[in-house]
């Protein structure tokens, strides 16, 4: 399996839901909407990838001995810019050395920022979790985030940048060997527990507010990776905890991404594992929940951290100022709670696979039948044909 991207040709990170139809979206902006004129995907990929590196390569040090250089990328009417300081070094520079004075220097300042395995100085994580949110690609896995990260106590890695505030590109560009999109899902992913370790590390000392107790990052993909997290985390010494989406085939009607049952199966095979594997301490939430069943779904997440605080469903964590790096980002400007009212959750039923019925009875969706469908092995079916031949 090389990858399971629904586009993997085109390099950005794991993708979240976007908008169904002309409506407006928590999800991220669509720009062939015509709110917006703008890129294509693989153009705004583009620019995804010369902003990210703008803030997390330190773009400054590839112009020597310059001063208020302003670097731009433009697209038609969408633009970011940035103005850098005097560096020095090669664009990329994995050899890059640590300021000596972190206070006088601040380490966000992106011309400081390192390349793994490069020694990065002490971090506490006393009092801190870890929140990692998760789920299947085009889901709604950044409408769950942006309600979360509404309480008071949580941080996300919005501020860097990063394609859909995910963690992708600000792994690939610490020199971890992986492409953003490709083999995100596969059991070889070439980042381990001490990667991770280092990455979260890493955004603790530039992304993550550690004022906050709650350390949020949401990247998809974890999912699959969840049990190298829980090591990560264990290296570490901070709790790690899960937020678990799920969502079901017959809500699953957007017209950009249709659902794929054998993708929607082999990928929700990950969740499965998790939430039933002990050594693990996993929160589910159902999309639907969030359109039908706001009031439980958010005093089920404070239950199960109750640091985050009061959570807004009317406001978005991810709506941001205007920023080069929040422009990446997309058009968050809308709640979870007005979305669903302007734009009400479809059910529609879906003539599905036995495998995936039984998917969906295991991760708890009851209601319609999905636990009393028969679902026949091979060995029934091997069975009733030998029955057939006489046997």
């Amino acid at each position: 399996m090389k990858t399971l991207a629904a586009d993997a040709a085109c390099a950005e990170a794991t993708p979240l839901l976007r908008k169904r139809g002309a409506s407006n979206s928590f999800a991220g902006v669509g720009f062939d909407d015509a709110r917006m004129s703008g890129p294509s995907r693989l153009l705004r990929a583009v620019v995804a990838v010369a902003a990210t590196t703008a803030l997390c390569l330190g773009f400054a040090s590839a112009v020597s001995h310059t001063r208020g250089t302003d670097i731009s990328v433009r697209l038609g009417d969408w633009s970011i810019g940035r103005t850098t300081e005097s560096g020095s070094g090669s664009l990329g520079n994995p050899t890059a050395d640590l300021p000596g004075d972190l206070g006088a220097v601040p380490y966000t300042n992106p011309t400081n920022i390192v390349k793994y395995p490069t020694p990065l100085p002490d971090v506490s994580f006393d009092g801190k979790t870890l929140l990692i949110v998760m789920g299947q690609p085009y889901s709604g896995t950044s409408a769950l985030e942006g309600l979360i990260g509404t309480g008071a106590g949580t941080t996300d890695l919005c501020k860097s940048g990063s394609w859909q505030c995910e963690d992708t590109w600000l792994l690939k560009y610490m020199d971890f060997p992986i492409q953003p999109g490709v083999d995100e899902w596969s059991d070889y992913y070439p980042v381990d527990a001490d990667g991770y370790a280092y990455a979260f590390k890493h955004f603790a000392l530039t992304w993550w507010d550690m004022n906050m107790p709650i350390l949020m990052d949401k990247t998809p993909n974890l999912m699959a990776h969840y049990k190298t997290i829980q090591a990560a985390a264990d290296k570490l010494g901070v709790p790690v905890k899960f937020v678990l989406l799920t969502r079901h085939p017959f809500s699953w009607n957007s017209e950009t991404h249709p659902l794929n049952q054998g993708l929607w199966l082999e990928l929700m095979r990950f969740g499965a594992d998790a939430m039933k594997d002990p050594d693990v301490t996993v929160h589910q939430v159902k999309y639907e929940d969030l359109a039908w069943q706001m009031d439980a779904t958010i005093d089920g997440l404070t239950q199960f951290l109750p640091a985050l605080g009061e959570l807004n469903p009317w406001g978005s964590a991810l709506q941001g100022s205007p920023t080069a790096g929040e422009t990446i980002n997309g058009d968050r400007d809308m709640g979870v709670a007005e979305y669903f009212k302007n734009d009400p959750l479809d059910w529609v039923p879906k003539d599905l696979s036995d495998d995936v019925f039984a998917m969906l009875c295991e991760i708890g969706y009851t209601a319609d039948g999905e636990c009393e469908y028969r679902h026949e092995t091979a060995a029934d079916l091997a069975f009733v044909e030998g029955t057939a031949d006489g046997f």
